[in-house]
């Protein structure tokens, strides 16, 4: 099999531009006007519908600039509160053996728990910005410079070491658990320089995906696999497939 680096050229470095961190931290802003902008009317029809006295022009100023504070506080607080809550859940555990039942595993099902919570009501809409990539930092995860990170699936980040220049598509999958010989087993993931994972990935426990390897869409790397430097990995379960044809640039569907 010959190098997926041999001959081929791929930009492995996800510059942002500029501002773009700000812009995400910012963007709950953007989505509590949107909310509140649909409030406001709400509001007014519901004051119509029971003859209520007419609102000043500085009540629904009042009631817009509210909802927004309010609805940007709830994405920024999931960002700051969950990670918090993870670590004290954290507190007594070591990952070097096998969960059995006690504390070991109630603290798995709650951080679980807790983590699907705020996948459900927020993460997604941060899904994308680097609020996203501030969660996983805080939550744990390893994470370098210039990573596009398109997925909030990743359990025990605190295992999870993602390199830099690192694209992860959406719904990617990084688990560093799994459930085998009546309790939870733990293993760190590797995620090393350059690596481009494309969407709907699932990757296992104790893997290794090394510099500038690339990882086809929809493709589950079993647990404690090794992928070389630079190559092509497609499949179910990952195969390193023949590199891409030199005259074209390279890239796959992610």
């Amino acid at each position: 099999m010959g190098s997926y680096a041999e001959g081929v050229q791929v930009e492995r470095s996800w510059e942002w531009p500029p501002g773009y961190r700000i812009g995400s931290c910012l963007a709950p802003l953007l989505i509590g006007a949107v909310t509140a902008s649909l409030v406001v009317p709400a509001v007014a029809a519901f004051d119509l519908v029971l003859g209520l006295p007419p609102r000043q022009v500085t009540d629904f100023f009042s009631i817009f600039f509210s909802m927004t504070i309010a609805v940007a506080a709830f994405f920024w607080s999931v960002v700051l509160i969950v990670p918090a809550i993870h670590w004290m859940l954290l507190l007594g555990i070591r990952f070097d053996g096998i969960a059995r039942p006690g504390w070991s595993l109630i603290s798995f099902g709650l951080r679980n728990g807790l983590h699907a919570m705020a996948e459900a009501v927020a993460l997604p809409v941060i899904r994308n910005t680097w609020l996203i990539v501030i969660y996983f930092r805080l939550m744990g995860a390893q994470v370098g410079p210039h990573c596009y990170i398109g997925t909030t699936k990743i359990s025990e980040p605190q295992l999870v070491t993602i390199g830099r220049g690192v694209f992860l598509g959406h719904n990617v999958t990084i688990t560093g658990h799994l459930a085998e010989r009546g309790g939870v087993q733990y293993a760190p993931v590797r995620i090393e320089d350059g690596a481009s994972v494309g969407n709907d990935v699932s990757i296992m426990p104790g893997c290794l995906l090394e510099q500038r390897v690339t990882v086809a869409a929809s493709t589950f790397v079993p647990k404690g696999r090794v992928l070389g430097q630079g190559r092509l990995y497609a499949g179910i379960p990952a195969k390193e497939v023949l590199p891409p044809n030199p005259n074209t640039d390279g890239r796959i569907a992610t």
